[in-house]
């Protein structure tokens, strides 16, 4: 006489590792298969509960966004020892619906629970079934995602701890193009204040008692240093800005 073996729960197909829960409309959903195992031979009928839990096991609070129709699909027996459960993970709202003889599930995925995975776990429904010994089982972890950006792949993600791929703003040389602006900037200030004291120093020889009496000739040089440090401030100012980026533009 054969002997049986203790039952047990088995995940046979695992769910996508990552879903885009923006995409396809209700027609995109997760499958996920789980079967009776060392069942064979028995009268055994296993009905299922599910429980949403994060990738850490720790259970969702609000296990109410959790809702699924045509409970008797979730029912395992040894003669049809497979249950075929599509399920939905989302952002806001909590509907069902129902595909032929399988479940469709339809999870809600709050704020809260932003930067972690999820994974479901299954064992025997206690109130609805005496079976004890029945080991639970659950999935790996899958990764909640808005949807796929257009042109480079990247996704936005709601929820997975490593499994984000939000999109950051590339850097390019912010910093060294900010020294530069504000190099040409203090340039263009230290310009400025070497001529604000070339004029304070002709008003000071105009205004003295001991003006030197070809004053035509002072005026003259006072005015070829003038228009000289106003040359090399130019110069300086714009051979600088011709290296630098606008301001602003740190980000492409």
């Amino acid at each position: 006489m054969a002997t049986r073996g203790i039952p047990r729960l088995v995940v046979v197909t695992q769910p996508a590792s990552s879903f885009f829960k923006d995409e396809g409309g209700r027609a995109n959903y997760l499958t996920v298969q789980v079967g009776l195992r060392d069942g064979a031979g028995s009268s055994m009928s296993v009905p299922l509960r599910i429980t949403l839990l994060f990738e850490s096991g720790q259970v969702v609070d609000d296990q109410d966004i959790f809702r699924v129709m045509g409970s008797n699909a979730l029912t395992l027996h040894s003669d049809d020892p497979v249950a075929t459960i599509h399920f939905r993970l989302e952002k806001v709202g909590c509907t069902l619906a129902s595909r032929g003889s399988c479940p469709v599930v339809h999870v809600q995925v709050s704020r809260r629970n932003d930067g972690q995975r999820f994974k479901l776990k299954f064992d025997v429904d206690p109130a609805r079934s005496v079976v004890c010994g029945v080991a639970a089982v659950m999935t790996t972890p899958i990764c909640v995602m808005s949807k796929r950006k257009s042109g480079d792949g990247a996704a936005i993600s709601t929820g997975g701890d490593g499994c984000h791929s939000r999109k950051i703003p590339k850097h390019t040389d912010g910093p060294s193009t900010v020294s530069k602006q504000v190099a040409a900037m203090q340039a263009q200030l230290s310009r400025l204040m070497a001529l604000v004291e070339a004029q304070h120093r002709l008003l000071t020889r105009l205004t003295s008692p001991h003006v030197p009496k070809d004053l035509d000739t002072l005026l003259t040089e006072e005015d070829v240093s003038f228009r000289a440090a106003m040359m090399d401030a130019s110069d300086h100012v714009t051979s600088v800005l011709h290296h630098a980026a606008p301001l602003g533009t740190y980000y492409r």
